[in-house]
């Protein structure tokens, strides 16, 4: 048995560690489990919402769902007293902690081991808040949610209240958005930390390299959700002043306004596109081996200041990229890796597209891609935040 020194309670991975094994490790949230999951030292408990029956069946079975360790267990809660009566609040929470703790009372015989509890988003929050609500707390709002556009007026105004709740609550708040940063600092005075996003790098296999033939036949790519922020009209323009040029999307489209569904449908019916809607978390290596070039073409916005996932994956299969300059630090965050396009000189993606083709056999960019690479690991991020929430000792 292994030496146990943090114990963590994470609330708000949408899914058991079974069912993770099958869809994969999509987002941050499940990214950063999985992580921690992996610290020699850290034994997670994975928290999840469940109807009362679920609840009822894994107290009197004992059941923790399957998991690859030992140290990585599922455990379910829910709303045993409802919301009417007085006092319910608390009541919940003092029976969830008790299911709980008896869930992880073998890892409590370690008197070392300390209880850090991991919030990713308000709904994990909202889950903390029912199921533990004491104790030293992580909140990870990710990226900048107070000012997301896709909400509606009272969607943000509930959004909002649930955000002053959590970072007032939470001994770190985190995000890759410095907007949200500053933004928990003026209205609640949190303690933050800018966590960026990282990458598994084993997951890509070795990068190839293009012939030196700069006319060879290239594949440029976006790989993500087809969302409203990524300019259109720029991609528009690159696919049709680039005939000799294949370009490959992989996503779903998502809250598209009528204009933007044109132009996307304009882009998938020219000679030298390709779409596949539906690429599973397996294959995204594979999609990826397949491209000469990576895309992320967003438009600014002041929640847009987010540390892409995409950009992560693209580098560590080895891919140059183009992306539009859609907030300020992009260069900086990414150490100057990236093809940057600045807002109003569309014009030059021609010049990106050669050089990003020449950067296939740039050596000096490929060691510095590797080094850049490698301490962008998801367990680096998430030790980094362990070090600062654990007590020194």
């Amino acid at each position: 048995m292994k030496r146990i020194k943090t114990i963590i309670l994470y609330f708000g991975a949408d899914a058991s560690f079974e069912a993770l094994v099958q869809i994969g490790y999509r987002r941050r949230n499940t990214n950063l489990l999985r992580a921690l999951s992996e610290i020699s030292d850290v034994a997670v408990a994975n928290v999840q919402y469940a109807q009362r029956t679920r609840c009822f069946r894994d107290i009197l079975t004992g059941t923790r769902s399957a998991s690859t360790s030992p140290y990585n267990i599922d455990i379910t809660i829910t709303h045993w007293i409802p919301n009417r009566f007085p006092k319910s609040r608390a009541m919940n929470a003092w029976i969830n902690r008790t299911i709980i703790r008896r869930q992880i009372k073998h890892w409590t015989t370690h008197s070392a081991a300390s209880i850090v509890s991991w919030c990713y988003w308000p709904k994990g929050y909202t889950l903390w808040d029912l199921g533990w609500n004491r104790g030293r707390m992580v909140f990870d709002a990710d990226h900048n949610i107070a000012d997301d556009p896709n909400l509606s007026p009272d969607e943000t105004g509930r959004q909002k209240v649930l955000l002053k709740q959590a970072s007032s609550s939470a001994t770190l708040t985190i995000s890759s958005s410095r907007s949200m940063n500053r933004w928990f600092e003026k209205h609640t005075g949190a303690r933050t930390a800018l966590v960026m996003n990282g990458v598994d790098s084993h997951r890509f296999p070795k990068a190839k390299t293009q012939d030196e033939n700069l006319n060879k036949h290239s594949t440029i790519g976006y790989l993500g959700t087809l969302s409203k922020w990524i300019d259109y009209d720029t991609l528009h323009e690159l696919v049709k002043s680039h005939p000799d040029q294949t370009f490959s999307f992989g996503g779903k489209s998502y809250k598209l306004s009528e204009q933007q569904h044109e132009r996307l449908n304009a882009i998938n019916e020219a000679d030298n596109t390709q779409w596949r809607e539906d690429v599973h978390f397996d294959d995204v290596p594979e999609f990826l081996k397949s491209l000469d070039v990576g895309l992320s073409l967003y438009h600014s916005h002041p929640a847009l200041d987010v540390n892409s996932m995409k950009i992560y994956e693209y580098l560590a299969a080895g891919l140059p990229v183009i992306a539009k300059a859609n907030h300020s630090d992009l260069a900086h965050d990414f150490e100057d890796l990236l093809i940057i396009i600045e807002e109003g000189t569309e014009h030059g993606l021609a010049s990106a597209i050669e050089r990003g083709i020449k950067l296939k056999n740039d050596a000096e960019w490929h060691a510095r891609r590797k080094e850049f690479i490698q301490r962008s690991s998801w367990s680096h991020r998430a030790t980094s935040v362990l070090e600062l929430v654990n007590p020194k000792s």
